[in-house]
C-alpha cells in the first residue's frame, strides 16, 4: 500500500470516530425533551404502564413487517416463474396465480393494517389519550 492510501484510510477512520460522538450526545438530548415533552402533555412515560402496549404493538408491527415480506416474496417468485416459462401457456398460468395471489395478500394486509390502526386509535381515543 502506499502512503497516499494509508493516509486516506487514517482520515476516514478519523473522520467517522469523531463524528459519531456528537450524534450519540443528540440522541441523549433529544430523548430528554421527548420525555419533557410527554411529561407536559400527561402522557405516561414510565415503562411499567407502557410496556404491554409498546410490546403489543411491536408485535403487531412485526407480524405485519414479516407477512408482507412473504406476500414480496410470492409476487417475486411469480415474476421469476413468468420469466422462466419459455412461452408455456400452462407455466405461464401459474406465474400469473402466484403474482395475483401475493398482490391480493398485499392488499388484504394493507386493509388488515388499517382496520388494526382504525381500532387502535379508536380505543386510544376512548381512554382519553
Amino acid at each position: 500500500m502506499s502512503f497516499q492510501k494509508i493516509s486516506y484510510i487514517l482520515l476516514l477512520i478519523i473522520t467517522f470516530s469523531f463524528g459519531a460522538t456528537p450524534a450519540l450526545a443528540q440522541v441523549d438530548v433529544l430523548q430528554n425533551v421527548l420525555s419533557e415533552t410527554a411529561d407536559n402533555a400527561g402522557l405516561a412515560t414510565d415503562e411499567e404502564s407502557t410496556n404491554l402496549q409498546a410490546r403489543i404493538g411491536l408485535l403487531i408491527n412485526a407480524l405485519f413487517g414479516i407477512i408482507g415480506v412473504i406476500f414480496l416474496i410470492v409476487v417475486v417468485i411469480g415474476g421469476v416463474l413468468w420469466i422462466m416459462a419459455g412461452g408455456n401457456e400452462e407455466k405461464v398460468g401459474k406465474a400469473k396465480k402466484y403474482i395475483i395471489g401475493g398482490i391480493e395478500g398485499i392488499v388484504i394486509l394493507f386493509l388488515s393494517y388499517s382496520l388494526v390502526f382504525l381500532v387502535v386509535s379508536a380505543l386510544r381515543y376512548a381512554q382519553g389519550g
